[in-house]
């Protein structure tokens, strides 16, 4: 009679095994096609990027260099902003940060801009080099032009 119960125990334990067994792996499946339809797309948008720059190590060390360190603040903040709406993007200048401006100026930062379009893959640099404003398109790899800065 021992023997008997000891068998129906071990086969109730096997059943509940089995179950448990069974809910993990239903659960599992569950949570997978929850967050299998829980991923979103963003297909059009606005990133900032700030990009700074060490002034200091810009002008290295020397004595030329230590003058003009203590004149100028340790690093500059220029914003950026990339603009993004299906398969085109646009990033360009968007402010200076006025509490660390370089006392001779940006740079022509504000010129500067980058647009690609991914569905006729073109890309358009324009850049400011002396006083000049450069663009260049890279899909036909011709220059597009210069003009001068006002």
């Amino acid at each position: 009679m021992v023997n008997l119960q000891n068998g129906k125990l071990a086969k109730n334990v096997l059943i509940v095994k089995i179950i448990l067994m069974k809910k993990i792996v239903v659960s599992i499946i569950i949570l997978t096609a929850i967050s299998a339809n829980a991923q979103q797309f963003i297909n059009s948008g606005m990133i900032e990027y700030e990009v700074r720059i060490n002034n200091h190590r810009m002008f290295g060390d020397g004595l030329f260099a230590e003058m003009f360190k203590d004149k100028m603040p340790n690093f500059s903040t220029t914003y950026y902003h990339l603009t993004f709406n299906d398969n085109k993007t646009i990033y360009k200048f968007d402010r200076l940060n006025e509490k660390d401006k370089l006392p001779w100026g940006s740079n022509n930062a504000e010129d500067n801009m980058w647009y690609n379009d991914f569905n006729s893959n073109t890309r358009v640099n324009q850049k400011s080099v002396c006083g000049w404003i450069r663009s260049y398109d890279q899909k036909s790899r011709t220059r597009m032009g210069f003009r001068s800065i006002p």
